[in-house]
């Protein structure tokens, strides 16, 4: 294992959904923008409760926040159990002064403050409704499996050869990363495409109009040149007049 922290991930999410700054501050959990700019920046990482609290609040796996030089995955948080501690022993927010408090992770009713936000969220939950349910169809396999008292040889889905509930969750948790990061590909590609359009159409536009414009100073140019060569003629004919009038006096 070779962790290290991804000091641009947050930005780059930013960037890539179109998001505003006040719609990370809804999906981490607080109010501070002087530390969100550090975390922008890529000054500090983002505080762990935070971090949990906005991949929970996207529906995005954590990973993309670190970085493994081994290139292995490893980062498989467990199912908790009964006695798993998931809360703070004294709660969340500022109790007897100390502080601001630990963001609490689990979101309940989002607050959506743009367009961009509420488009980033439905992906988000789009995605979790994929991943549970290819966890049904996992188990509903799996217990066809076990009713049969053999398994299923499939040479694109390898299953685990243990019936106990750790080997079946490691299974789910590793082809959900892949549809993650799937997902992420996709979206990356998607909007590779959309910026690609743009900068197509804003170059057929900007050759239109210095089209247009040469066409019209030209047009410009050409009138200018008429209305010299009228003057010149008026004046002509004046002169022409005024020596026929002196001529006949």
């Amino acid at each position: 294992m070779d962790y290290s922290y991804n000091y641009g991930f947050l930005r780059e999410f930013m960037e890539s959904h179109k998001l505003q700054k006040r719609d990370l501050l809804e999906a981490l959990g607080c109010s501070d923008y002087v530390s969100l700019n550090k975390w922008l920046d890529g000054k500090v990482p983002v505080h762990v409760t935070a971090m949990l609290r906005f991949c929970n609040y996207y529906n995005i796996p954590m990973d993309g926040f670190f970085y493994d030089g081994d290139s292995i995955p490893c980062i498989r948080p467990s199912l908790p159990t009964a006695d798993s501690q998931t809360l703070p022993t004294d709660g969340y927010g500022i109790k007897e002064g100390r502080g601001r408090g630990i963001v609490e992770t689990r979101v309940g009713a989002r607050k959506i403050t743009s367009p961009n936000q509420a488009k980033a969220v439905a992906e988000g939950l789009e995605r979790q409704n994929d991943q549970q349910r290819l966890r049904d169809e996992l188990l509903i396999q799996q217990k066809e499996m076990e009713e049969k008292d053999g398994e299923a040889e499939d040479t694109s889905i390898s299953y685990p050869t243990s019936t106990n509930s750790t080997s079946v969750t490691e299974h789910i948790l590793r082809l959900q990363l892949e549809h993650a990061n799937d997902m992420r590909r996709i979206e990356s590609e998607h909007h590779d495409r959309e910026d690609r359009i743009r900068r197509d159409c804003q170059a057929n536009f900007d050759a239109e109009r210095n089209r247009l414009m040469d066409i019209i100073e030209r047009q410009n140019s050409e009138l200018s040149s008429l209305y010299a060569q009228m003057r010149k003629g008026g004046a002509r004919y004046d002169y022409v007049r005024e020596s026929g009038e002196e001529n006949e006096d």
